[in-house]
């Protein structure tokens, strides 16, 4: 019986050829790592460097020596809210022709989401009583404004979504910041993108009333200044 013979030319070639891969692969594998790395690194550096911006911006709010963190002015150009998360206040513009109104975040009371005149989200400080029954002091005209949100159109579908604000003041407690207000769908890009826009300031209201209730209760409990900061951490 014969032995089966290699030639040795064709083991050498498929030596060079098993050598030629895994020293492609040892190349290939660093230059995807290195790849990932940059590519993260980029984007690190990109949030970064956004969010530097933000923190670092001095540009005040016309006619006050507020600095927005947040800011966002209605569609109808009629509200808007900015918000500072260095001093904790907050800054609403009623329309062009008013000056605006900056308050510490204490004289919130509530935050709504309306769509359409229904009821979405709902938050409302919960200490002290005084905020509390003055809360139930504006519910009745808060209702009645809700309710006339309420769209009805023969020509199209027509979408609106709002977000209501109840501050501690006797005169005008509620302020009205509209995020959409036309035909469109419900679930349609338009929509979507008004929506997730107004529960994004939902989120950060409801937040703020977080912070209102407990520095009440530390102002409440402790006699010397409160430090903000150190609440909100």
């Amino acid at each position: 019986m014969s032995v089966l013979e290699i030639p040795t030319d064709s083991y050498s070639t498929g030596n060079s050829l098993r050598s030629l891969f895994f020293l492609s692969m040892d190349l290939i594998f660093p230059f995807l790592g290195f790849t990932v790395i940059v590519i993260a690194g980029g984007i690190i550096f990109s949030l970064g460097l956004t969010a530097r911006t933000r923190k670092t911006s001095s540009q005040t709010v016309e006619g006050t020596d507020f600095i927005p963190s947040q800011m966002f002015m209605g569609k109808d150009n009629l509200g808007g809210i900015a918000i500072s998360e260095h001093t904790h206040q907050i800054c609403l513009f009623k329309s062009p022709e008013s000056p605006p109104l900056v308050l510490p975040i204490t004289d919130l009371i509530g935050v709504f989401l309306v769509n359409n005149g229904e009821m979405l989200r709902e938050k409302k400080r919960t200490y002290p009583q005084e905020s509390i029954d003055f809360f139930d002091e504006v519910q009745i005209p808060k209702e009645g404004l809700v309710q006339s949100l309420h769209i009805e159109s023969t020509q199209g579908p027509t979408q609106r979504i709002d977000l209501v604000i109840l501050i501690h003041d006797e005169n005008e407690p509620i302020h009205l910041i509209n995020f959409l207000n036309m035909e469109t769908k419900e679930g349609g890009i338009v929509f979507e993108k008004a929506i997730t826009t107004a529960k994004h300031w939902q989120n950060v209201m409801e937040g703020l009333l977080f912070q209102a209730d407990q520095l009440a209760k530390f102002q409440a409990t402790t006699p010397q200044q409160i430090d903000l900061e150190k609440i909100s951490s």
